[in-house]
């Protein structure tokens, strides 16, 4: 989950995706709808690696959960 109520929540997702995952060319996160919709260059990235580095960012990608170190680095209110 993610709550975009602090300062850091989307910036935290963007930048960690993006500096990991250089085939993505829009990131939106939707707080409403809980959700983060990626478009991306199939040559360089997959769904999988999107997901895998969501996760490693610290919040769940559909059905794959985030890490438990991950999650620990995230701000207080994130972690509801």
């Amino acid at each position: 989950s993610h709550c975009l109520q602090c300062g850091s929540c989307g910036a935290h997702i963007n930048d960690h995706v993006r500096e990991n995952n250089k085939g993505i060319s829009k990131l939106s996160i939707d707080p409403k709808a809980n959700t983060i919709s990626v478009t991306y260059d199939p040559a360089k990235t997959s769904p999988e690696k999107i997901r895998e580095d969501i996760n490693a960012a610290g919040y769940d990608a559909d059905d794959k959960k985030a890490t438990a170190e991950a999650v620990g680095k995230l701000d207080g209110c994130c972690k509801k």
